[in-house]
């Protein structure tokens, strides 16, 4: 019976704490305070999925309906990322132009930009001698892509 339940309740349910109730995860914060994810955004899924194997099912049989995405952006390790989850759209994020990027977030964004068949956001706010060694690396087709913003 509860296993009943939970298949019609859980997925709505995650859809709403992901987006509403969520807040920051304790420990995720940098030097000055302020959060390195914001898991009320994009990341919500993120710990929900590694509670159990159930919650694991639910939200990654349906990504779309869910919109999950993988979150490329400050201090992610994405080379790990992309060899340990689940092909799902990359969102790339780098839009805090105070914020500067490391060697590991340039490279990381290149090799975001290597599955073009995955992205479908991409923001970049950044200098413009890193903008012009990115674009002139984006010489495939991105056939998901819904926005950028450079």
């Amino acid at each position: 019976m509860l296993d009943c339940l939970s298949s019609i309740i859980c997925i709505p349910v995650v859809g709403r704490l992901g987006r509403r109730a969520l807040g920051h995860a304790p420990g995720e914060y940098d030097e000055d305070g302020n959060p390195t994810i914001d898991w009320s955004g994009q990341c919500w899924w993120y710990k929900l999925a590694q509670v159990c194997r159930w919650w694991q099912y639910l939200i990654l049989a349906s990504p779309s309906r869910l919109d999950l995405h993988l979150l490329c952006t400050y201090g992610v390790p994405i080379a790990n990322m992309l060899a340990h989850s689940p092909p799902l759209p990359l969102t790339i994020s780098y839009h805090k132009y105070h914020h500067k990027t490391t060697e590991e977030d340039d490279e990381g964004i290149l090799l975001a930009l290597k599955h073009s068949d995955r992205v479908h956001y991409i923001g970049l706010d950044l200098p413009t001698p890193k903008l012009r060694k990115i674009v002139t690396t984006m010489d495939k087709q991105f056939p998901i892509l819904e926005r950028m913003y450079i």
